[in-house]
């Protein structure tokens, strides 16, 4: 998981990057018309699918509290406290970029599947910690 998500951090790093260039060029330029729906779609794409495998991390981290040794249930409940964190950081990087879709249905779309998605997280979070305390 956290080879995935180092991966995914550097593609978010990549994907901004090159909004970043593209959005420097006027709104004229072939480059920046070529290229900005996919640079778009990609500054958005890649920290969706860091909340959605910080989803599946917290699915796994909930099936682990119930046969966590005892000493280590306060690492189990960190773990998802931080895994929590990085959905909704990530959560944040969808959002700065949602006004860059210029359909609006999409950015609806996408908006209510990540509420939907952390509220999953915070969820599954807050059972994790009951587990362990």
């Amino acid at each position: 998981a956290s080879d995935m998500l180092l991966q995914l951090a550097d593609e978010d790093a990549a994907a901004y990057s090159l909004v970043n260039e593209l959005s420097r060029l006027p709104e004229t330029d072939p480059r920046r018309q070529r290229e900005w729906h996919a640079a778009v779609e990609a500054s958005i794409g890649v920290p969706r699918a860091v909340v959605g495998a910080c989803a599946d991390l917290l699915r796994l981290m909930e099936s682990l509290s119930p046969i966590t040794n005892p000493q280590l249930r306060s690492d189990l409940a960190i773990a998802a406290i931080l895994t929590e964190a990085a959905a909704r950081s990530a959560w944040w990087n969808v959002k700065v970029n949602l006004s860059l879709l210029t359909d609006a249905a999409a950015r609806s779309q996408v908006e209510r599947e990540m509420r939907g998605m952390l509220d999953e997280a915070a969820k599954r979070c807050a059972k994790i910690e009951g587990a362990c305390a």
